[in-house]
């Protein structure tokens, strides 16, 4: 399949059509082109390398497909939108695990790479961490090695302190937080004043898949296991101690025999009370 005469496309959306093969390379010749939504088929093989020549690009979606080989060095395009255009479409693309619909003016900020639940290989082109103003990057689900590229996030509206320089924050360097008016604190030279907290950063990879300080499941098991443990420590005392035994089974009669007079003496009384 090939459109003729396509120079004025703006979005491509095959996303959700069981399509085969491979990526066709004509789709590089759309100049134009701003969104390419290719999600959820059965593509195979290498991305075309005249997909890097859609300069336009804003956002690309290949995740859920077959691709393989290696991930090539992309660039986001900056350039802004013709205000003439009237975007009637709308586009899903999934955020932080969740499937969102985006139409009308709000395309015009929507910026991302998703690359998920594929099987690249190979390691993250450092490119991708010059990417300043994309703002979803998901490349899960793969079989990538190598170390993860310095991440940018140059050129924004960021404020307040800059994290602490440990773990994956200790490899950003002043560049990294470049043309942030608000930011301060190390490496930049704007110190901060010291009242003013430094923003959050993880403690544990727990605490951020999670979002707390305990994994709930894990207390559900847990106290599963801790709940069937006391019945049978109960369990094996009253079977070997039989003086215990007796007095178990004397208290639970006790028990029954008390709740059935209070049963007896008092729903009368409330019977009454209910009908008066």
């Amino acid at each position: 399949m090939e459109f003729h005469d396509s120079s004025g496309i703006l979005a491509l959306d095959l996303s959700r059509n069981n399509l085969t093969g491979r990526i066709p390379e004509w789709i590089g010749n759309l100049s134009n082109l701003r969104f390419l939504l290719l999600s959820h088929n059965n593509l195979e093989g290498e991305i075309p390398i005249q997909l890097c020549r859609l300069e336009q690009l804003t956002l690309i979606d290949l995740s859920h497909n077959y691709l393989s080989g290696n991930i090539l060095s992309w660039t986001i395009s900056t350039h802004p939108f013709q205000d003439n255009y009237n975007y009637q479409e709308s586009f899903e693309f999934t955020m932080k695990n969740v499937l969102l619909i985006y139409k009308g003016s709000t395309i015009r900020y929507l910026t991302g790479i998703d690359f998920s639940c594929n099987n690249f290989t190979g390691e993250i082109p450092p490119e991708i961490g010059n990417l300043s103003e994309i703002k979803v990057l998901n490349l899960s689900h793969n079989s990538l090695i190598g170390p993860i590229p310095p991440l940018s996030v140059a050129h924004n509206n960021l404020s307040g302190k800059t994290p602490a320089r440990v773990a994956q924050f200790a490899t950003f360097e002043e560049s990294c937080y470049k043309d942030n008016t608000f930011l301060c604190g190390q490496p930049l030279p704007k110190a901060c004043s010291p009242d003013m907290p430094p923003s959050p950063t993880p403690t544990s990879m727990n605490n951020e898949a999670n979002g707390g300080f305990m994994d709930m499941e894990v207390f559900y098991v847990s106290f599963g296991v801790a709940y069937i443990m006391v019945l049978l420590v109960i369990g094996a005392v009253l079977y070997i101690n039989p003086y215990w035994r007796r007095a178990w089974f004397y208290f639970i009669e006790v028990s029954i025999t008390n709740c059935y007079y209070f049963m007896v003496d008092n729903l009368p009384i409330l019977y009454k009370f209910k009908f008066s």
